[in-house]
């Protein structure tokens, strides 16, 4: 009987150790599954700031074309400024000789109307 309960007791230091090695690997298991979820956690995280990087920088890069096109479109309408001065400065010149021979003309008719009333006048008496 002794063996038998040699047995026994051999069989229950086995199935003892196989329960405690079964519960360390669950353990183990357990820590990895618990690091692995860290993990993700932090990966995650990583992954929503690149996104959040990467929004800011295309935001950047509108602004940057917007701010492009803006000085672009300064650019011309100064450009399209200048040359509407130089053509009011042009018409103004040209209204002021146009003024002045419009005058000179006046002048002229004035004279002519003078000398035909003489002509009248002499050709009456």
């Amino acid at each position: 009987m002794p063996k038998v309960c040699e047995l026994t007791k051999e069989r229950a230091q086995t199935v003892l150790l196989k329960t405690q090695r079964g519960g360390d690997i669950a353990d183990e298991l357990r820590k990895d599954n618990q690091s692995l979820r860290q993990r993700i956690e932090q990966l995650e995280s990583e992954l929503d700031g690149k996104n959040n990087e990467i929004k800011q920088m295309k935001t950047s890069d509108v602004v940057q074309t917007l701010q492009k096109e803006n000085q672009e479109l300064q650019s011309t309408a100064k450009l399209a400024q200048s040359e509407l001065d130089i053509a009011l400065s042009a018409h103004e010149s040209q209204k002021q000789v146009l003024l002045t021979l419009n005058q000179q003309l006046v002048s002229r008719i004035q004279e002519l109307a003078t000398i035909h009333d003489e002509i009248t006048t002499a050709l009456q008496t």
